[in-house]
């Protein structure tokens, strides 16, 4: 006799209530018996029980995938931070020096381009500013 074919016997006492969600279930499942809907049942839970175990195993794993990608994600963000960075100071050496701006206009300036930049959400063209000055 093969192993799989040895069944055990088992009384089970439901509630009521239980019976009724027992059958109900096998209606959905299109279950024979209650006992091959009990069997699908005791396995699904059993399944669900190993899984919640291994959540602690996935869920090492998965992290150590996000904080990978988000530390590659911040390298690469920090080198173009300070691409930008630079070319922006480069910007600004050449802008002093041609456009010899007063302490109080550049003030000015600032609160203008602070305001403008709050009111567009950061998101500034060179387009958009010109069509906005003519």
């Amino acid at each position: 006799m093969q192993k799989d074919n040895i069944k055990h016997t088992f009384t089970v006492r439901l509630s009521e209530e239980t019976a009724n969600i027992c059958a109900a279930g096998m209606a959905i499942d299109d279950c024979r018996s209650r006992n091959e809907f009990i069997e699908k049942a005791i396995k699904y839970y059993v399944g669900y029980l190993s899984a919640d175990k291994d959540k602690l195993v996935l869920g090492e794993q998965i992290q150590k995938l996000v904080e990978s990608s988000v530390k590659s994600s911040e390298s690469r963000l920090s080198n173009q931070t300070f691409r930008i960075a630079v070319e922006l100071a480069k910007l600004q050496r050449i802008l002093s020096f041609y456009c010899q701006i007063d302490e109080e206009t550049l003030t000015q300036l600032h609160r203008v381009c602070e305001k403008e930049v709050k009111n567009i959400n950061g998101a500034l063209s060179l387009e958009d500013i010109i069509r906005h000055e003519k």
